[in-house]
């Protein structure tokens, strides 16, 4: 038998995880983001923040395991699609990936540039609980868009 205490209560109390991360310099983007944090190798707040956004946007979601079934984007739902539909599709899709981080509280204010038959430029607004960040995520497919 286990003893039990009436008296004693168990409570739950939801903290907020610390953002400090590794700076990563693999990706030329988040290079440019990065630069101006210094050699610490390692970065806080909004800049952790803007370096997660690029990470979960260069996962695919599913396709790792050590990852779970929420982390990544799931890009799978637009290859082979025409240009006019990745472009109405992406920004749901970019917002479920990223709003499962609850540093994150909105993103919005999507455009896009078609940079050549297989590169697309998606830039938007991602807001944070540490301020706003602009966003620029090159989407690169690589088979040709059916235009």
């Amino acid at each position: 038998m286990i003893p039990y205490n009436s008296k004693s209560e168990i409570k739950a109390v939801k903290v907020a995880m610390p953002s400090l991360s590794y700076e990563l310099k693999n990706d030329n983007s988040i290079n440019e983001v990065t630069e101006h944090i210094g050699k610490s190798g390692s970065i806080d707040n909004i800049n952790a923040v803007v370096q997660a956004i690029y990470k979960i946007l260069m996962t695919e979601r599913y396709k790792y395991l050590i990852y779970s079934s929420d982390y990544g984007i799931d890009l799978k739902q637009v290859y082979g699609k025409p240009l006019y539909m990745v472009i109405a599709m992406l920004p749901p899709l970019i917002e479920e990936a990223l709003l499962i981080d609850d540093r994150i509280k909105k993103v919005s204010d999507f455009n896009f540039t078609k940079l050549s038959k297989t590169d697309l430029k998606v830039t938007f607004v991602a807001e944070t609980i540490y301020g706003t960040a602009p966003i620029t995520w090159n989407y690169t497919k690589e088979v040709n868009y059916n235009v």
